[in-house]
């Protein structure tokens, strides 16, 4: 029955009734009726190819239950496999919240968020270079200067003179 395909899309994409309907320009009593089936299919043609195209839903899937249910995965359950992956410590209202906000994005502003997110990248690899370059040299100097008090330490040793730097001789 196409109220029962049209259900489990929609719950596929993880959508509440009024979300759904909303992205066609439909109320969420609309939805309802459609999937327990208590309106005429036929006269929501129009609706049905709407909601096919919006949600790439597959119309011979949803009208007959032949072939996949999705033509390609629409942006939300992309979105959403990508979330449950790659973050994994999250909370469900966050992931979904995030979703969300990325689904109703248009073209550009999809590119002005991955030029921020180039730049924050950058700026976070540039930042861990600065410290591992820091941490680098610092550590070079003390090694050095270790050393080259080792090295006065030998030579003054060997000379049989004190140096005030290291602890007094014990005596044997």
């Amino acid at each position: 029955m196409i109220g029962e395909r049209l259900r489990e899309a929609r719950k596929e994409l993880k959508l509440s009734r009024d979300k759904f309907g909303k992205r066609v320009g439909v109320r969420r009593e609309v939805i309802a009726n459609m999937e327990l089936g208590r309106v005429d299919m036929g006269q929501k043609e129009l609706l049905l190819d709407l909601i096919c195209s919006t949600y790439h839903i597959n119309s011979d899937w949803l009208k007959t239950g032949a072939g996949q249910m999705f033509d390609e995965p629409p942006i939300g359950v992309q979105l959403r496999g990508w979330a449950d992956t790659s973050l994994p410590g999250e909370t469900e209202e966050f992931k979904e919240r995030l979703i969300d906000l990325l689904v109703r994005l248009d073209k550009d502003n999809w590119t002005a968020l991955v030029n921020k997110a180039v730049e924050m990248v950058e700026a976070k690899e540039n930042s861990a270079l600065e410290k591992t370059e820091t941490s680098e040299q610092a550590e070079t100097s003390w090694e050095r200067e270790a050393r080259l008090l080792e090295e006065e330490a030998a030579a003054l040793r060997k000379g049989g003179r004190k140096c005030s730097a290291l602890p007094p001789a014990k005596d044997a």
